[in-house]
């Protein structure tokens, strides 16, 4: 005769009902209140969790699907990531037999997408018109919910929507550029694929939501920083595009990390410097466009725009576009600073003239030597 507890819930109970009503639960915290004094948040993420403790307890041996919609919902930021961090353990724990299937909008579950303990899956809806006998309707509306593959094209678009495309640590595809203003030009560049890697640079401390990257060095003595970090932050297998300057301190960073490649295993490595003495601004301006565009962002370049025209047209093929336009600034005294002009000239070229190719070849070449990019 065996004689053990076992826990029986009548099948028109709720399980949430039942938890709260029958199973006195405390929070260790400061206050030490019930659970249903608690706000909506900390009430729904304790339910989950006892649901999941009861589970294990009681059907140890058996196999069992969680079906758990928006796990994020009504929680703050802290909370969501305790309650992902909890969902892990039980993942990771051998003895456990648990399936769960998670819809989610949460950015703290978004960035695991490369993480192999979790599956992403995409789900669309779809809708068609229909005729029925029996309806009053000439036509009804029929929905459904479509469960896809997540691909690339889906991922980026996901990542992207929740700012998450460029801060995700274990991202597969990256590229690796000097600045701020170069990021502008890259995401230009690609703005018409249907995804794209993700994008590095240095960040000073204080720009707007931007981390303090100060430790990383400026400019192109930053990557070598980029590259140890994301080395350190995840063992994901990466493809590493490099954008480089073809200035000084552009090809010491060059000779640099073509020295310590063989010190990154995890990743494939491409350096790229744009021609020797050339900014990206040379590769992505003719002189027309250049002065254009600083009309548009300075009334004092466009008071003296034919002035302008006139100095580059003497100057034609003595230095870069940048050099000169910055002995333009410094000779008639215009209040522009380097990093404002730059910065003015990133968000203000104009997208459709800019030159695209120099740099689209390489990264097809890299990213996507199968397929038309």
């Amino acid at each position: 005769m065996e004689i053990k507890p076992k826990l029986v819930i009548d099948d028109q109970a709720k399980i949430t009902e039942f938890l709260l009503k029958n199973i006195s639960l405390k929070l260790d915290d400061d206050y030490a209140q019930i659970i249903d004094a608690k706000g909506a948040g900390v009430q729904r993420t304790s339910v989950i969790l006892l649901t999941f403790f009861l589970l294990n307890e009681i059907f140890q041996t058996h196999n069992k699907i969680i079906l758990l919609d928006e796990p994020e919902a009504f929680l703050y930021p802290l909370l969501t990531t305790g309650l992902k961090d909890s969902i892990l353990e039980l993942v990771n724990n051998e003895n456990n037999k648990s399936q769960l299937f998670i819809t989610t909008h949460s950015r703290e579950f978004l960035k695991e997408v490369n993480n192999p303990i979790f599956r992403f899956y995409n789900i669309q809806q779809s809708k068609r018109k229909q005729s029925y006998q029996r309806s009053k309707n000439d036509f009804d509306i029929v929905k459904n919910s479509v469960v896809s593959k997540f691909t690339n094209e889906i991922k980026n678009q996901v990542l992207k929507n929740y700012g998450l495309l460029d801060e995700v640590d274990d991202h597969r595809e990256i590229i690796i550029c000097e600045g701020k203003t170069d990021k502008n030009y890259i995401e230009y560049i690609l703005e018409s694929k249907p995804y794209r890697p993700q994008i590095r640079y240095e960040k000073y401390k204080n720009d707007e939501n931007d981390l303090d990257f100060n430790f990383v060095g400026s400019g192109a003595e930053s990557v070598v920083s980029i590259l140890v970090y994301l080395d350190k932050v995840s063992q994901v297998h990466r493809k590493i595009f490099i954008l480089l300057d073809g200035d000084p301190a552009g090809e010491k960073a060059k000779k640099k990390i073509n020295s310590e490649k063989s010190k990154f295993r995890n990743f494939e490595i491409e350096v790229y410097s744009i021609d020797s003495g050339k900014e990206i601004e040379d590769m992505v301006f003719d002189e027309n466009l250049l002065v254009e565009t600083l009309k548009k962002t300075s009334e004092d370049f466009s008071a003296k725009q034919q002035e302008f025209v006139r100095f580059l047209s003497s100057k034609h093929g003595q230095k870069n576009l940048m050099d000169l336009t910055k002995e333009f600034i410094s000779y008639h005294s215009i209040n522009y600073p380097e990093g404002k002009m730059k910065c003015d000239l990133s968000q203000n070229i104009d997208r459709e003239r800019m030159n695209k190719s120099w740099l689209l070849d390489r990264l097809n070449s890299f990213f996507y030597s199968d397929e038309v990019f």
